[in-house]
């Protein structure tokens, strides 16, 4: 989440409308999607879970059709980290629920 809102950050700043284009658009919205999604993890894991893992699937793909000759690399550094965040919440609350109901 860190390292995506470099990049975002720095679009705001600089506003080169020649450079504009309906992909730095889309990765925008993902980004900031995928980060309520974050957030929402915290609160709601169910919700959270879902959004990203969605989330870093879309992101993977989408890096995976617009990334150049690394698609692999682009795909590792953009959705994987989402993905493995989302897995590593569905498995935290799955085992939190295990546990609930094991020591009632």
């Amino acid at each position: 989440m860190v390292y995506w809102s470099f990049p975002i950050i720095g679009s705001i700043f600089y506003r080169d409308e020649s450079d504009s284009s309906l992909e730095g658009l889309l990765l925008t919205i993902m980004i900031i999607g995928i980060s309520i999604g974050f957030v929402l993890a915290w609160l709601k894991m169910r919700i959270g879970e879902i959004i990203l893992i969605t989330g870093g699937t879309i992101l993977s793909i989408f890096a995976y059709i617009t990334a150049g000759r690394c698609k692999w690399l682009a795909i590792s550094v953009s959705g994987v980290p989402f993905l493995v965040s989302g897995i590593l919440f569905l498995i935290s609350h799955y085992l939190d629920r295990t546990l609930k109901h094991d020591t009632k």
